[in-house]
């Protein structure tokens, strides 16, 4: 009976399966020290950052920095002059170089895209701006855009228009700055707009064309949805250069101006150039630290926003 009842029971139903190593170490090899620099350099800085914020920091001895929680942010909105300028510049600053860049250089890359000889010679001359650092630029456009001998004020008088003081008024030296940042970032968009461009199915385009489909049909209803991640990549990684604006900034304001940095007086700071003021000039390491945690979230804001006006239409249902 018992025999005939341990034969009739079902067996269970759950087995234990080996533990499986990996058949290549190869990928976790390649992916460690990729780890570790994030970690060390990125993730450590960012908490670290975060930590000080939180502090009235003492330099010589950080052990005795004394715990303030908020009350650095607070400072910022409260009693700092410097801290609504520099947010308001940055906002505005990121807002007009991406407003420019991307639309701006999608068209040109559609343009040469078009061109059948010399494209790739053109597509060097928009790009090789990137190529050059920031310190050269701002030297350069320092002294292009001098009051006294600059040849930008030249180029205005040959045509029979009035100097300008470009870094010296207040309301205009940003967006000086700004151009400079446009014309060195443009050629960053048109030579990936450029790339996503080459890369379309000339066979869907062609039967939109065999169909009666017009060149602003062929823009709006395939070329751009197709070009979305593209799009979204250039706006992303504009818009954050842009926001984290600092040396062109800081030597274009020293070579132009001949002043401090972020002048005429603090019309052109940013809250990067705030940051480097605070932190390795005034030694403030905890308004430093809420300045940055600031920046980080229009950071992340802004790109959380502009992936969500690039999602496609399948995306959103």
């Amino acid at each position: 009976m018992s025999i005939e009842t341990s034969l009739s029971r079902p067996q269970s139903s759950v087995r234990f399966r080996p533990i499986r190593r990996p058949k290549s170490w190869f990928p976790y090899i390649v992916l460690t020290p990729m780890l570790i620099w994030f970690l060390v350099f990125v993730l450590y800085p960012v908490v670290y950052s975060l930590w000080t914020s939180l502090h009235l920091w003492i330099v010589e001895d950080p052990s005795k920095s004394i715990f303030v929680g908020f009350q650095n942010y607070v400072d910022l909105f409260t009693s700092d002059r410097r801290f609504p300028t520099a947010l308001r510049n940055t906002l505005a600053y990121g807002f007009v170089v991406t407003a420019f860049c991307v639309p701006v250089g999608f068209l040109a890359a559609a343009a040469l895209s078009r061109v059948k000889s010399l494209n790739q010679i053109y597509i060097f001359t928009f790009f090789l701006p990137s190529l050059v650092p920031a310190s050269v630029i701002g030297v350069v456009f320092g002294f292009f855009y001098q009051p006294t001998f600059g040849t930008a004020n030249f180029l205005l008088q040959s045509m029979g228009l009035k100097p300008l003081v470009f870094l010296n008024d207040p309301n205009l030296a940003i967006w000086t700055i700004a151009t400079v940042e446009i014309w060195q970032r443009i050629g960053f968009v048109v030579l990936i707009c450029y790339s996503g461009l080459m890369e379309l199915p000339q066979a869907l385009l062609e039967a939109a064309r065999i169909d009666g489909a017009n060149s602003r049909q062929i823009l709006t209803k395939i070329i751009l949805p197709l070009m979305t991640r593209v799009l979204l990549f250039v706006s992303v990684v504009t818009l954050i250069a842009a926001l984290q604006a600092f040396d062109l900034i800081y030597v274009m304001t020293l070579t132009g101006t001949g002043s401090s940095i972020g002048g005429p007086g603090i019309s052109t700071y940013t809250l990067a150039l705030l940051v480097f003021n605070e932190g390795l000039t005034r030694f403030r390491f905890g308004t430093a630290g809420a300045t940055a945690s600031v920046l980080f979230i229009i950071i992340f804001i802004a790109t959380s926003i502009q992936f969500r006006f690039f999602r496609t239409r399948w995306e959103n249902e």
